[in-house]
């Protein structure tokens, strides 16, 4: 039997997951950094969060950017 020790995620899967751990982190940040009522601890804070946590990471883990085969005609 073979062994076969190739990663399905490519480097592309890697980065978008990585850029979505620092949209967590910058969103957590700005969470600390804004007052409680400021714009930005009530709005952009968790819109980073929303598009690191929703968006981000399950595109990282779900899309294939592996080269695939077959004609380019259709």
């Amino acid at each position: 039997m073979k062994s076969s020790k190739q990663s399905i995620f490519t480097f592309y899967n890697y980065l978008i997951f990585v850029i979505g751990i620092l949209f967590i982190f910058t969103g957590y940040l700005l969470m600390i950094i804004g007052d409680t009522y400021s714009i930005v601890s009530l709005r952009i804070s968790p819109l980073f969060l929303f598009l690191g946590y929703c968006v981000l990471i399950p595109v990282s883990i779900m899309v294939n950017f592996s080269k695939r085969g077959g004609s380019s005609t259709g």
